[in-house]
């Protein structure tokens, strides 16, 4: 619903701007905390790394997992925050203006922008377990 054509866009932005508020509360203490354990185990694993070589072997896997969180929160806090919020005030925008063809277009435009990226933040942010798992279940 929330990117059909069918459905008027004063409908979506209010959905839009719905789901908007809850990913607000459960995605940055998601990564947060992604972010923090994968940080914790790169810094053990290095400095184990002198010692064994399984550990030297997994670091830069726990390392990659590592840099796939702080990517995410770049990216998030550069590109997807400031969308969100434009997303937001076209949507009030729209909840006033009932023809608003031009903010309908705007938004239209912002919601394929926001699902490219979007997709790009998920592939990074499941992109870090997937290198924390092969890290830590990897035999070398």
């Amino acid at each position: 619903m929330m990117t059909d054509a069918s459905v008027p866009v004063k409908h979506q932005a209010h959905q839009w701007s719905l789901f908007l508020h809850g990913a607000e509360h459960i995605f940055p203490p998601l990564n947060a905390v992604q972010t923090l354990a994968n940080v914790v185990l790169s810094v053990l694993v290095y400095r184990a790394s002198g010692s064994t070589d399984a550990a030297a072997a997994k670091f830069p896997k726990l390392l990659l997992a590592a840099l796939c969180n702080i990517a995410t929160t770049a990216f998030v806090l550069s590109y997807m925050g400031p969308l969100n919020n434009r997303m937001r005030a076209i949507g009030a925008e729209l909840a006033k203006d009932e023809k608003g063809s031009e903010a309908e277009k705007k938004y239209r435009k912002m919601q394929k922008k926001w699902t490219q990226g979007n997709n790009l933040r998920a592939v990074l942010m499941i992109g870090a377990p997937i290198a924390g798992m092969w890290a830590l279940l990897s035999r070398a």
